[in-house]
């Protein structure tokens, strides 16, 4: 796609497809509105896909809609905002139709993911978008926390780690998730550990910085005990900051997990994942050993 014109209450309208400098702009929207991004998340969604993120400008920019390809068979939905002076004018549905129609024309049995707020579900029903689990936002106070000793069973992950990390992943999730382990361990303040018995991986999490504070996330482990040891190593690194955590709803022993850090819901920030294609059930299936998403826009 080089660009579509819309025509929209006079308004001629260009959607082209974002470059890197772009995201400058859209990630302080983002934070305008409230949301606590990851600070190198855009760096990392852009490597992964970098020709399906779009955006619409009249003299400026408008609008931006992302949609990340992890496999020809299975996208997530990323940011997708309208700035403020822009919004019930149409821009977001135009630009929605754009994009979506561009990624139906060329992958048309691809499914599709996102994560929703509760107030937007009935509008993505509505895109044939089906609600398929629910996601809890948790807190915890890191700075109220004592520090354990290291688990002499954790090991920092490096670039040599991430080929079977790589592989323990892909047991757990749809697509080989490679690229982002590579670029993840490159961003400053970054870490991740994994958890080994007898040489054989049971479990990894990374923590990274957002605008405020700290998401522990991807956290995948075979075990509420080595999800609970992942964490308090995880924690150290936060130094005392406020660090927030996905919990799928599908994970029987998340609560549980939260509940021996003091870890305080957000329901108001809960959000609900949603599918477009049919003959995902295998999928989800694949979440139960999650304790906590990489992010909202990938999962």
């Amino acid at each position: 796609m080089n660009h579509s014109i819309i025509e929209l209450f006079g308004k001629t309208i260009t959607v082209t497809l974002m470059q890197p400098t772009d995201f400058n702009e859209i990630n302080q929207w983002c934070i305008d509105e409230g949301w606590n991004i990851g600070i190198h998340d855009s760096e990392i969604y852009y490597k992964i896909d970098p020709i399906h993120h779009y955006i619409a400008k009249t003299n400026e920019s408008i609008a931006s809609l992302s949609l990340i390809k992890h496999s020809p068979a299975f996208f997530t939905l990323g940011p997708f905002i309208v700035h403020k002076s822009c919004r019930r004018q149409g821009v977001g549905e135009a630009l929605w139709n754009v994009g979506m129609t561009q990624i139906i024309k060329e992958y048309p049995d691809a499914h599709i993911a996102l994560y929703a707020v509760s107030e937007q579900v009935e509008r993505y029903k509505k895109a044939d978008f089906i609600p398929v689990l629910s996601i809890q936002r948790w807190y915890i106070d890191s700075s109220q926390l004592i520090s354990p000793s290291m688990s002499d069973q954790c090991t920092s992950i490096s670039n040599k780690l991430i080929p079977s990390i790589c592989q323990y992943y892909q047991n757990h999730y749809v697509t080989n998730r490679e690229l982002l382990l590579k670029e993840l361990i490159l961003k400053p303040k970054t870490n991740g550990f994994v958890f080994m018995d007898d040489k054989v991986i049971k479990g990894f999490g990374f923590i990274r910085p957002c605008v405020s504070g700290f998401r522990i996330g991807a956290l995948i482990a075979d075990t509420p005990e080595i999800a609970q040891t992942l964490i308090a190593e995880l924690l150290i690194l936060a130094q005392s900051a406020p660090v927030f955590i996905d919990v799928p709803g599908s994970n029987l022993h998340g609560i549980h997990c939260m509940n021996a850090f003091h870890a305080v819901r957000a329901p108001q920030e809960d959000t609900i994942m949603m599918i477009k294609g049919t003959g995902y059930s295998s999928y989800l299936k694949q979440w139960k050993q999650h304790y906590g998403l990489f992010s909202l826009e990938i999962g």
